[in-house]
């Protein structure tokens, strides 16, 4: 799913129409949104094999993304102004292909079958 957020990314740069541009941005939306429920599995999975409450854990999530979503506006608007906006969903691009490549190396403890 990373790689084809990534290429969404790049796509939307070139695009002029504005009904393409709401196709893909709705395709884009769709992509990232759909990972929410993995994510959630994950962090469940997570809190239960590190003994964290689990409670405890969803409310940290939510503070961290809530907290991410309160900055991003700002701090990406203010490197689109500097360096474009062009640019700016580059970077964007780059940073989920980044998180795709490092994800691939994160392998699974031994001691698991699935």
């Amino acid at each position: 799913a990373e790689i084809l957020i990534a290429v969404t990314i790049i796509v939307t740069v070139f695009i002029d129409g504005m009904v393409a541009m709401i196709v893909i941005l709705v395709l884009l939306g769709a992509m990232t949104k759909g990972t929410v429920p993995v994510l959630n599995v994950f962090l469940a999975e997570s809190a239960k094999e590190h003994d964290i409450n689990i409670d405890f854990a969803f409310g940290l999530h939510e503070l961290i993304v809530g907290i991410a979503a309160t900055l991003s506006p700002v701090v990406l608007g203010q490197v689109a102004n500097v360096f474009g906006i062009q640019k700016l969903f580059y970077l964007c691009a780059a940073s989920s292909v980044l998180a795709f490549s490092i994800g691939i190396f994160i392998k699974e403890p031994s001691g698991k079958n699935s």
